[in-house]
């Protein structure tokens, strides 16, 4: 897949979530998983290497929120960043995220 192409649906926990792009507000929001309508909302206006990590990131959100881990914003974003960097370094990324 070329890199300009764009998941639109993701298996998380055994559930299918839609990835929808679209113009989020406030401007600070960059991705907002609804769990319970199995949807993962992502700024349209995102790069290519910010949109993985978004998409990492609600990814994480989803799962603290199925699990009922009840993990501080903190933790994700620092659980984002780090599996983001192991999934780049070492070439793990699907081509249409």
């Amino acid at each position: 897949m070329e890199r300009d192409q764009i998941i639109k649906e993701l298996m998380i926990a055994g559930r299918p979530f839609s990835v929808e792009y679209c113009d989020l507000t406030p401007a600070d929001c960059l991705g907002k998983a609804h769990v319970a309508q199995q949807r993962i909302l992502i700024e349209a206006g995102l790069g290519y290497h910010a949109r993985r990590a978004t998409i990492l990131h609600e990814i994480l959100e989803v799962i603290d929120s199925l699990y009922e881990l009840n993990l501080d914003h903190r933790v994700i974003s620092a659980l984002e960043s780090a599996l983001y960097q192991v999934l780049q370094d070492n070439e793990l990324w699907r081509d249409d995220w």
